[in-house]
């Protein structure tokens, strides 16, 4: 099974993806001391690891910014690949797999670049006295 560590690895993100929190392995209320500087957070049993990234009560950019890196980067990615590979010595090249490749990795990258910068930068709400 060569595949062993790439399932191993599929397999952890998924469960950190899904993974609820254990209402046990937390502090209780009446553990912590009235005068504690300790804080409690308390969290449903609904959430998740990515809850409190999706949660926010804020408007921001973070899906524009995620969908203009996503193409950008992906465009470019995609552009390289097919440069990149006419640039090779081997006579059987497939420079569609290696820009397709690239073009997914840059869209990864790019998507995760461009919706952290869009995060950032809060939604002015409308005016909707025009």
């Amino acid at each position: 099974m060569p595949y062993t560590s790439r399932t191993h690895l599929i397999l952890a993100l998924a469960c950190a993806t899904i993974a609820t929190s254990v209402s046990a392995q937390r502090l209780g209320r009446e553990i912590v001391p009235a005068n504690s500087d300790v804080q409690v957070r308390q969290v449903s049993a609904n959430s998740n690891l990515f809850t409190p990234m999706f949660a926010s009560t804020t408007r921001d950019h973070r899906w524009e910014g995620f969908a203009i890196g996503a193409l950008v980067l992906g465009a470019g990615g995609a552009i390289a690949g097919s440069q990149l590979c006419h640039l090779s010595d081997s006579a059987d090249q497939h420079c569609v797999r290696t820009a397709i490749g690239l073009g997914l990795l840059g869209a990864l990258a790019g998507g995760i670049i461009g919706g952290l910068i869009g995060g950032s930068i809060p939604k002015v709400p409308s005016d909707s006295t025009h």
